[in-house]
């Protein structure tokens, strides 16, 4: 329906818009030519052997040429992988943190690229929309799935992600962080 469509523009699973969910296809040889063009060598990142990129404190705030500053949310950190079918989170310990977060997983699952890995985290807000660390504990040490199913209800968590660190086959890692960061939004 248009007032629909001008509303909201994108589909929540994967964040298309509706012409490129039209020419899926077409969407896809853009992202792959995009990396090509940018000279993104080929390279097969997984999320379990990636290492977390750490906060860098400073004594007081800064400005520099070619620094990006990024807001410091106060959840869990996390490298997501999409392969095919399969997706799979792993939070800085090196655990696989997936099944705690299976909201999440269906959206990287809902993502129209093949392969993809993504640095982010996860957030549960409060309700005056403010990342909240005691919110989200309610859910970080869960390790059953009927416990996950029920909390999640009262619990929602979203995923903020800032870097794409793999996509489509290849490696990321050594572009510009704003080139990366331009390829996650393509996605």
């Amino acid at each position: 329906h248009p007032e629909v469509v001008e509303w909201l523009p994108r589909w929540v699973i994967c964040g298309l818009t509706v012409e490129e969910m039209r020419d899926v296809p077409g969407w896809l040889a853009g992202v792959r030519g995009r990396l090509e063009e940018l000279g993104a060598p080929r390279g097969d990142v997984r999320a379990a052997k990636v290492k977390h990129m750490l906060a860098t404190l400073a004594e007081e705030p800064f400005t520099r040429k070619g620094w990006v500053f990024e807001i410091k949310y106060d959840g869990v950190r996390v490298v997501a992988e999409k392969r095919g079918e399969e997706v799979r989170m792993f939070g800085r310990s090196g655990e696989d943190i997936t099944f705690r977060y299976p909201e999440i997983a269906a959206a990287l699952h809902g993502l129209q690229i093949e392969r993809g890995v993504f640095d982010g985290e996860i957030v549960a807000y409060d309700a005056a929309g403010r990342p909240s660390f005691g919110r989200l504990q309610k859910r970080m040490l869960l390790t059953r799935p009927r416990d996950v199913a029920v909390v999640m209800t009262r619990v929602p968590v979203r995923a903020v992600l800032f870097d794409c660190l793999s996509l489509e086959g290849h490696d990321l890692r050594g572009l510009p962080l704003l080139e990366r960061k331009e390829c996650l939004a393509r996605v």
